[in-house]
C-alpha cells in the first residue's frame, strides 16, 4: 500500500511541475511576445521618424528650388529691365547728339550759302557735294569737290564760298565736332529764295 501512495505523489508532483513549466513557459511566452511587439513598434516609430524626416527633406528642397527659381527669374527681369534702361537712354542720347549735330551742320550749310555768288543763268539746280576738312576753330584747312554739279561756275562759287565763311560756326558741345565734314550744296532754288529774303 505504501508503494502505491509513493507512486501517486509522484505523478502528483510530476502534473505540478508540468503545470508549473507550462505557466513558466506561457510567461515567457507572453514576455517574448511583448518584446516582439515592443520591438515592432520601435521600428515603426523609427520608420515613420526616418519618413518624416524624408518628406521635411523633400519640402525643403522643393521650397528651396522654388525660392532659388524665383530669384533667378527676378534677376532676370531686373537685368531685362536694367537693360532697356540703359538703351532707351542711350537712344535718347543719341537722338539728342544727332539733333545737336545736325544743328550744327545746317548753321554751317546756312554760313556758307550766305557766300555764294550765283553765275547768272545757271541752268537746271546743279547740285555738288564737297569733303571740307576743319579746325577745332572753325577754319577750313582744304576743300574738295567730291562729287561735281555738272556746272564748273557753280562749284568754283560753291568752293570760294568755303574759304570766305570762315571760320565756320562751332558746335554747341566740342564732343560733337568732326574735323571732316561732307557737305552738299543746296540747289539753286533754295539760294535764289535766301537771295530774295535778304532784300
Amino acid at each position: 500500500g505504501g508503494g502505491g501512495r509513493q507512486g501517486a505523489e509522484r505523478r502528483g508532483a510530476g502534473r505540478r511541475r508540468a503545470r508549473q513549466g507550462g505557466a513558466a513557459r506561457e510567461v515567457v511566452g507572453e514576455r517574448e511576445a511583448d518584446g516582439r511587439d515592443r520591438q515592432a513598434r520601435q521600428v515603426e516609430a523609427v520608420r515613420a521618424e526616418a519618413e518624416r524626416e524624408t518628406q521635411a527633406r523633400t519640402e525643403a528642397e522643393r521650397e528651396l528650388q522654388v525660392r532659388t527659381q524665383a530669384e533667378h527669374e527676378a534677376r532676370l527681369r531686373a537685368q531685362a529691365e536694367q537693360e532697356a534702361t540703359a538703351r532707351a537712354q542711350r537712344a535718347a542720347a543719341g537722338t539728342a547728339r544727332s539733333k545737336a549735330q545736325l544743328e550744327w551742320i545746317d548753321r554751317i550749310r546756312s554760313r556758307i550759302r550766305g557766300y555764294i555768288n550765283l553765275p547768272p543763268d545757271i541752268p537746271g539746280n546743279p547740285e555738288a557735294i564737297f569733303e571740307v576738312v576743319q579746325l577745332p576753330t572753325g577754319e577750313i584747312i582744304d576743300s574738295q569737290l567730291k562729287k561735281s554739279s555738272g556746272v564748273r561756275a557753280y562749284d568754283e562759287a560753291v568752293q570760294h564760298a568755303h574759304t570766305e565763311s570762315r571760320p565756320l560756326p562751332q558746335p554747341d558741345h566740342q564732343e560733337l565736332f568732326h574735323r571732316g565734314l561732307t557737305l552738299k550744296s543746296p540747289p539753286v532754288e533754295l539760294l535764289t529764295m535766301a537771295r530774295v529774303s535778304k532784300w
